[in-house]
C-alpha cells in the first residue's frame, strides 16, 4: 500500500469487506478495500476504510494474463495507448 495511491473513505466497514470493490454512482470502481480503520479504543468497523485504486488491480490483472478481454478492449488498451 505505500506505493500506491490509497483513498480512505468514510463508511460502515466490516470485517470481511477486504478485497471487495467499492462502486460509486453510476456503478463506479472507486477502487479495492484493503483494510477498515479505528482510532485508539473505537472498534476498527466504526468509521473508515482503506481503499487501493483500480490501477494496481489492472496492472496485476495484465501482468497474470487474466483481464477479461472486454476489459483489456474496453478499458486497458485504451488507457496503455494514450498519450501521457
Amino acid at each position: 500500500m505505500d506505493r500506491q495511491q490509497t483513498y480512505i473513505v468514510s463508511t460502515l466497514a466490516r470485517g470481511g469487506f477486504s478485497g471487495g470493490p467499492a462502486i460509486t454512482d453510476p456503478r463506479h470502481s472507486l477502487g479495492v478495500t484493503t483494510r477498515s480503520f479505528g482510532h485508539e479504543s473505537v472498534p476498527a468497523e466504526l468509521g473508515f476504510m482503506a481503499l487501493v485504486g483500480p490501477l494496481p488491480v489492472l496492472e496485476m490483472l495484465d501482468a497474470n494474463n487474466i483481464m477479461p478481454g472486454y476489459l483489456r478492449k474496453e478499458l486497458w488498451e485504451p488507457y496503455k495507448t494514450a498519450p501521457p
